[in-house]
């Protein structure tokens, strides 16, 4: 059973504060969603969601009991009972119902077994024989390496042809009949897959990207964040965090090598260059990658639309000047500075021969040249 109308619009006015851009994206999710939850967990898991400014906007509408009661029926589907509208009472905005109903043990419960689901219709997906006839362009998305920008230039110029999720929560239809694929999933997700294949991706230098990441976590108020301090994550403290908890590869232990790979060692990427076909540029030179793209693959559109990031980028550089913990970071990622430094001076990689046939890879307007 899909999404109504309604639902949509009340997910995006409870969770974000406002009504979805224009009818034409309404449209999309009623078409695109098999039910609601999916949305609420990619609005949860989305940018705008994370930043300050969607904050601010939730804490400056009042809670009370109609908004407590929607956001009972919106995230744990059935209304609020007498005490626990007593409990929301206490909280006097409607970012902090927000949170109050996170902790709730109930909807903990939901939301995992939800990943669970989703991540096991992405394995189906990947497994059915039906995505054989249509060639996958896959965007090997490492976190913090201006993803989500390069995921609106995909949409843009792929607009009716794509399923990219950073939260895993797809619509499995579409992500069969669609031409571009790909979010925070790593290159061996996708090796069974027999059908032609075209990977895709960015690298960023290790101790960026691990500062970055750090400082992304660190903004994120959301219902992960007493989560992940139960878990040892010191929000204050990276150090402590890669010492004591289990997000330790997420910052070092040559995360980039793992996800294009499948093993933390440079020699294992280029292994993986040898076998499939790759295009993989850096953070540093983003519009050499892109422009290497829209060439081979024939985008339309070229320019990377501007992302509002909300991170304290005065803190990342607070970080940069701790001598100790940028040794440390290097030497812990060791294997992704060869990577990340043979990227950068190759300026765009590609595995592909001279003579690759990209034409499967066009955009569904483009004319496919004889």
């Amino acid at each position: 059973m899909s999404a109504s109308r309604e639902q949509i619009n009340n997910a995006y006015d409870l969770l974000l504060g406002r009504r979805p851009e224009n009818d034409h994206m309404v449209k999309e999710y009623i078409d695109g969603l098999t039910d609601i939850f999916q949305l609420v967990d990619q609005i949860l898991s989305s940018d705008e969601y994370n930043d300050n400014y969607c904050k601010a906007r939730l804490a400056n509408i009042a809670s009370t009991n109609a908004l407590t009661e929607r956001l009972f029926i919106l995230l744990l589907n059935r209304p609020a009972d007498p005490g626990e509208l007593r409990d929301a009472a206490k909280h006097k905005s409607l970012l902090e119902l927000h949170r109050y109903i996170f902790d709730h043990p109930e909807y903990v419960s939901l939301a995992k077994r939800r990943v669970y689901i989703a991540r096991s219709e992405l394995k189906l997906a990947r497994l059915n024989e039906s995505y054989g006839h249509i060639p996958k362009l896959i965007y090997l998305h490492i976190p913090k390496t201006a993803g989500k920008a390069f995921e609106f230039l995909l949409e843009k110029n792929y607009p009716e042809d794509t399923s990219l999720s950073t939260s895993r929560i797809i619509n499995k239809n579409r992500w069969l009949n669609s031409r571009v694929i790909g979010g925070h999933e790593p290159y061996s997700e996708y090796r069974l897959m027999e059908n032609k294949k075209l990977y895709i991706g960015i690298v960023r230098d290790p101790v960026e990207r691990a500062l970055s990441r750090f400082n992304y976590y660190r903004s994120i108020k959301g219902p992960s964040f007493s989560q992940r301090e139960a878990k040892g994550f010191d929000h204050e403290n990276l150090l402590t965090t890669i010492e004591n908890s289990n997000f330790r590869t997420e910052f070092v232990d040559n995360y980039q090598c793992r996800f294009l790979s499948g093993k933390p060692n440079f020699r294992s990427v280029k292994h993986a260059f040898g076998q499939d076909d790759f295009i993989i540029g850096s953070l540093e030179h983003i519009s050499e990658f892109t422009k290497f793209l829209s060439q081979r693959l024939q985008w339309p559109i070229t320019d990377l639309p501007v992302i509002n990031n909300a991170s304290n980028r005065e803190y990342v550089e607070e970080l940069k000047a701790d001598r100790a913990l940028v040794r440390k970071l290097r030497w812990l990622n060791r294997q992704d500075q060869k990577l990340h430094r043979f990227i950068e001076e190759k300026g765009v990689y590609t595995s592909c021969r001279p003579d690759y046939d990209f034409r499967p890879f066009f955009p569904k307007n483009i004319t496919q040249p004889v």
